[in-house]
C-alpha cells in the first residue's frame, strides 16, 4: 500500500548501518591480519637465518597482542550487528501489529506508536535530539527511531555552526563510497570553503597549494564554481564585492547545513520529505477548500483556517466534495435542521445554538466578524435548498 512504502525507511536504516559495519570492520581485520602475516613471514625468515630465543619471544608476544586486539574487535563487530538485528526485529514486530480494520483507532498499538515515531523523526531531522530522545523513551519507541544515527552527526552539525569543516570532512571520508554514488558535492564544498578561509586570514600561498592539493580534479564538473573561487583571493572579506560576499558571511555555512543534511537523508536512505509531512498534506488534501482561505470563512474547528496549515497546503491542490454541508463560524458545528442556519441583519450567518450561547452569556448578540450588535428579534433563519 502508499502507507507501507513509505515505511521502507524503517529497515533501510539498520541494513545500511549493518551495511556500513561490515565494511568498516572487514577493512580493519584484513589490515590487522595483514600485518600479522607479514610479522610471521618476517619472524620465520629470522629464525631460519639466526635463531634467538629472546627475539623470538619478544615477536611472538608482539603478533599475540595483535591478534587480542582482532579478537576484542570482532567482538565489539558482533554486539553492534546484535544491535541492528534488535532493531529489525523489533520494527518488524511493529508491523505485524498492522490492521487493516483499525486504521482510525488512535488507541491501537499500532497506530499510537506509528503517530509518536513519526513526531521523533521529525524532531530528529530539526536538531532536536534530546526532545526526540525524552519522547521515545516516555513512549518506549527506542526501536523504531533512528536517534542513534543522527546523534553520531550531531558533532558535524556543530562544528559547521561554528564555521568549521574538519569533522564534516571526517564524515565524508567515512562515507565517500555512497556520496560518489549519488554525485554529492558537499565535499567540495567543504573544500572550496577550507580554500576561502585561508584565503580570507591572508594565506594566500597556502590556500593555493590547498587548492592544488584538494581541488584540483574537481575542474571538469565544478569549473564555474572553482573560477569564482579563485577570483575570492583578490580581495579582502571587508571589500569583497557583492558576488563574493557570500563567501564571507554566515549564508555559505547555513548552506553548508543544508547540504549535509540532505546528504545524511540520502546516505541511510530516509525519504526527502519527513513523514509527518506526508501524513500532514494527506490530511490538508482532505480538507483544502478555496472558502478555508478567505477570512470571513473562518471557523474555530478547521484546521484548514490556520495560517502554518495554508502554508504546508501551497502546492496541493483544492479538495473536490460533492455533497457540502454549512459550518458554523463560531461553534465549528454543523448547521441542519435541529441546529439551523440563522441571519443576521448585516448578512452575516451563524447557527442557532452558537447564538443562543452568546445571548445567555453576554446577554446581546454581537457579530463576531463585523462586531455588529442586534437582538434574538432581528434574526432570521435561513432554509438552504
Amino acid at each position: 500500500s502508499f502507507w507501507m512504502e513509505y515505511e521502507q525507511q524503517l529497515f533501510k536504516v539498520p541494513l545500511e548501518c549493518l551495511h556500513k559495519l561490515c565494511r568498516t570492520h572487514n577493512k580493519a581485520i584484513d589490515k590487522d591480519f595483514a600485518v600479522v602475516e607479514n610479522a610471521l613471514h618476517t619472524l620465520l625468515k629470522r629464525e631460519r637465518d639466526s635463531p634467538n630465543v629472546a627475539n623470538t619471544c619478544q615477536s611472538l608476544d608482539k603478533i599475540v597482542t595483535k591478534l587480542l586486539g582482532v579478537k576484542r574487535k570482532l567482538q565489539e563487530f558482533q554486539m553492534e550487528t546484535a544491535r541492528q538485528h534488535e532493531l529489525c526485529s523489533a520494527r518488524v514486530d511493529h508491523l505485524k501489529r498492522f490492521s487493516p480494520h483499525h486504521t482510525r483507532d488512535f488507541n491501537h498499538p499500532y497506530n499510537s506508536d506509528r503517530v509518536h515515531r513519526i513526531v521523533v523523526e521529525y524532531l530528529l531531522r530539526e536538531g532536536h535530539f534530546q526532545t526526540a530522545a525524552a519522547v521515545a523513551k516516555r513512549y518506549q519507541i527506542q526501536d523504531l527511531v533512528d536517534i542513534e544515527v543522527f546523534n553520531s552527526t550531531a558533532a558535524v552539525v556543530q562544528a559547521l555552526q561554528h564555521q568549521r569543516c574538519t569533522e564534516a570532512l571526517v564524515w565524508c571520508k567515512d562515507n565517500q563510497v555512497k556520496l560518489r554514488k549519488f554525485k554529492s558535492t558537499f565535499e567540495v564544498h567543504l573544500r572550496m570553503q577550507e580554500f576561502i578561509q585561508l584565503a580570507s586570514s591572508g594565506k594566500k600561498q597556502q590556500a593555493i597549494e590547498y587548492c592544488r592539493k584538494h581541488l584540483s580534479n574537481c575542474g571538469a564538473s565544478h569549473m564555474e564554481e572553482l573560477k569564482r573561487c579563485m577570483g575570492a583571493l583578490l580581495f579582502s572579506p571587508k571589500a569583497a564585492p557583492k558576488r563574493y560576499q557570500d563567501y564571507f558571511d554566515g549564508s555559505v555555512w547555513q548552506a553548508l547545513q543544508v547540504e549535509f543534511k540532505k546528504d545524511l537523508l540520502a546516505v541511510y536512505q530516509f525519504t526527502t520529505t519527513p513523514l509527518l509531512h506526508v501524513v500532514l498534506q494527506a490530511g490538508i488534501l482532505a480538507l483544502n477548500s478555496p472558502q478555508a482561505y478567505q477570512p470571513w470563512a473562518y471557523t474555530v474547528n478547521d484546521p484548514m483556517c490556520q495560517k502554518r496549515f495554508q502554508q504546508l497546503a501551497k502546492r496541493l491542490p483544492l479538495t473536490y466534495k460533492k455533497n457540502s454541508c454549512i459550518v458554523c463560524r463560531i461553534s465549528g458545528c454543523v448547521m441542519d435542521s435541529d441546529n439551523p442556519p440563522m441571519v443576521l441583519p448585516n448578512g452575516q450567518v451563524y447557527s442557532q445554538q452558537a447564538l443562543h450561547e452568546m445571548l445567555q452569556t453576554t446577554g446581546k448578540i454581537i457579530c463576531p466578524s463585523t462586531q455588529f450588535e442586534c437582538t434574538w428579534a432581528d434574526l432570521k433563519k435561513a432554509f438552504v435548498m
